[in-house]
């Protein structure tokens, strides 16, 4: 590597390094910035619209496989070139029979026909070069099998320099072992300054080229390619990182608006109003969804006739409590005796869940799988509640309203009696 080399990839790292660090602290403020809008709420609604599109499964899938395709593609266009770039900057020395070696042609003097040079017109010679073409050459043949107008290869002050022979001195007095060749690019109007011997040749041209890729060859083989290949590297692995975070944070902001369904209850018809949270929460759920579920309790019931069942079991002994009364609102039922409160049934999705009125300490360690609603202040005197999904559940929840019965020393009728 030369001085200039040298130099020249002190500086691209120094500017690598600066870059990166930028890059890196851009990259930490925008994540923050916008994990802190995914926990405030802004983007809640974008968040709604991903979720449906997700649940398209193929839709989803067939995107993901697109992306997925893309990435592949553009890494593997990447490693094409980087390691092309590699075995030409190894290669481009290394001769074997038939065997092509490419190079990139970094000059001009062979991109076009200099007016003066009129042998090319004469005879024909159209296969000029141009800058950052990518040329294939092969190993230099005999010296007697050399002749005129041949693209050939030559060293010259640690250079390569591709030139046509325009001109071949047999040995004479002043040069009595050696040929002496003339050579010339197509665009200059002059001999080179020095003859060169078969010595200094190291390839001969045939017409095999790929225009212009020479230039993404060289960027791949400068020390700004080396570097700009690691930042690509970094990116790579950053960015999974980065997405992984971001996924989960906005994981738990849609199980957060997702929930907000289940914890609003609709106001009890002239008993009970919604607190001004309640209220927020369940007008901030309906916009995000686009509408509201209209239907009543009855109307849900009716579509569900397994539910339907173990509701009306539910109902049938909290209704036979002496001096049950029952508060129907729109979408739940409540069941209290006098000021006592009993349990209140709603249906969500497809499922009863009886809130009951039952201290959830007292129930920690038994066989019962409830959810402590104590800190809800809509459900504080409802604080257990029980999913009946099966008719385990159903037994289980049957026995906790007995247990609310004995606690409270209620009394239940034949019929329903109050």
């Amino acid at each position: 590597m030369t001085q200039y080399e040298v130099y020249v990839f002190i500086l691209c790292l120094i500017v690598f390094i600066l870059l990166t660090t930028l890059s890196i602290v851009c990259i930490t403020l925008i994540t923050k910035m916008y994990l802190r809008l995914v926990r405030g709420g802004l983007e809640d609604e974008k968040l709604i619209k991903e979720h449906k599109k997700f649940l398209q499964r193929s839709c989803s899938k067939f995107s993901k496989a697109v992306d997925i395709a893309i990435a592949v593609f553009l890494c593997a266009i990447l490693i094409f070139m980087f390691s092309g770039s590699i075995y030409i900057n190894c290669t481009q020395n290394v001769y074997f029979d038939n065997v092509p070696t490419y190079r990139v042609v970094k000059t001009g003097s062979m991109a076009k026909k200099n007016k003066k040079n009129t042998y090319l017109v004469e005879n024909g010679l159209d296969n000029q070069i141009q800058t950052f073409d990518l040329i294939a050459t092969y190993k230099i043949p005999k010296e007697e099998d050399l002749k005129l107008y041949d693209i050939v290869v030559y060293e010259y002050d640690d250079m390569l320099i591709v030139h046509r022979i325009v001109g071949i001195e047999e040995p004479n007095e002043k040069h009595p072992n050696e040929r002496y060749f003339l050579l010339q690019g197509d665009a200059v109007d002059a001999p080179d300054r020095f003859p060169v011997l078969y010595s200094q040749m190291r390839g001969i041209y045939r017409g095999e080229k790929i225009p212009f890729v020479g230039s993404f060859v060289l960027f791949m083989q400068s020390p700004a390619g080396w570097l700009c290949i690691l930042l690509v590297a970094i990116t790579v692995f950053a960015t999974p990182v980065l997405e992984k975070k971001i996924a989960k944070e906005k994981g738990r902001r849609l199980a957060i608006i997702l929930s907000v369904e289940e914890e609003v209850v609709t106001a009890e018809e002239n008993t009970e109003k919604l607190d001004d949270e309640s209220v927020f929460a369940r007008q901030s759920f309906d916009k995000l969804k686009g509408k509201k579920d209209e239907r009543t309790l009855e109307e849900k019931l009716l579509e569900l006739p397994e539910t339907k069942a173990r509701y009306d079991e539910v109902s049938a002994l909290l209704s036979s409590i002496v001096g049950a009364r029952v508060i129907e609102a729109k979408k739940y039922r409540t069941f209290k005796v006098k000021n006592t409160p009993v349990a209140r049934l709603v249906v969500r999705g497809k499922t009863l869940n009886v809130y009951l009125a039952i201290s959830p300490e007292s129930l920690a360690g038994s066989k019962y799988k409830f959810t402590d609603h104590s800190n809800s202040s809509k459900f504080k005197n409802y604080p257990t509640r029980v999913k009946v999904t099966s008719d385990r559940q159903l037994k289980w929840t049957k026995e906790l309203i007995d247990r609310i019965i004995k606690e409270n020393q209620l009394l239940v009728g034949d019929n329903g009696e109050k």
